[in-house]
């Protein structure tokens, strides 16, 4: 995993954000298979502070310090804590713009995104701006239903967008149920240091 982040000039840096509650192994494979696609020069990764559409998570510093230890042997990807720093619910476009008057627009944005979160990309706050900051590239796994846009975005602006990637199938949601149960968690899904730590802190039970 990279130090700070200074992108120079020219070159593209892809944004992938999540909750990573844990951060499993198609959370840090996928996006990298995304950013060797389009050839960008940097990946982030960017925790989220409190989903708007969560109600529970795991405290932000332990799923930052998760994602941390899942990226420490991953070249050329990068952690960002700057949604943790900013109070109330975390909201993409804050974000880019954030990032826009960080870097410059001498620096590339890309956002990197699922086809399932593509279905309902224009419900997000002011995605048309997103869509300025930061063109979207789609990840969709192979053997995944076809994609589904909003009825109203122009499908040769937005499939060209699409990239495929590894089918793996992991859920957040089926890993904590495990870590809860107490039952062995393969390290191929949830690395071993990953789990040591949550071990270490009692998450999830």
């Amino acid at each position: 995993m990279g130090d700070e982040l200074t992108p120079k000039p020219g070159q593209t840096v892809l944004i992938f954000g999540g909750s990573f509650d844990p951060p499993h192994r198609a959370h840090i494979l996928l996006p990298q298979q995304a950013r060797d696609a389009i050839a960008a020069n940097h990946l982030v990764f960017i925790p989220t502070a409190q989903q708007p559409l969560k109600s529970s998570q795991t405290p932000a510093h332990h799923r930052l310090a998760m994602l941390k230890l899942a990226l420490q042997d991953s070249k050329h990807c990068h952690v960002l804590d700057i949604e943790l720093k900013r109070d109330g619910p975390s909201y993409t476009v804050d974000t880019l713009r954030q990032l826009k008057k960080l870097w410059g627009d001498q620096v590339t944005l890309r956002l990197l995104i699922g086809a399932d979160q593509l279905a309902a990309f224009d419900r997000w706050r002011d995605w048309q701006v997103i869509e300025q900051l930061a063109v979207p590239v789609i990840m969709h796994r192979d053997g995944q239903i076809p994609i589904t846009l909003p009825n109203h975005f122009d499908r040769d602006i937005w499939l060209p967008r699409v990239i495929n990637v590894d089918r793996v199938d992991i859920s957040s949601t089926d890993l904590r149920k495990q870590l809860a149960s107490g039952k062995p968690i393969d390290t191929n899904l949830l690395s071993q240091n990953v789990q040591d730590y949550i071990r270490q802190h009692q998450l999830y039970h």
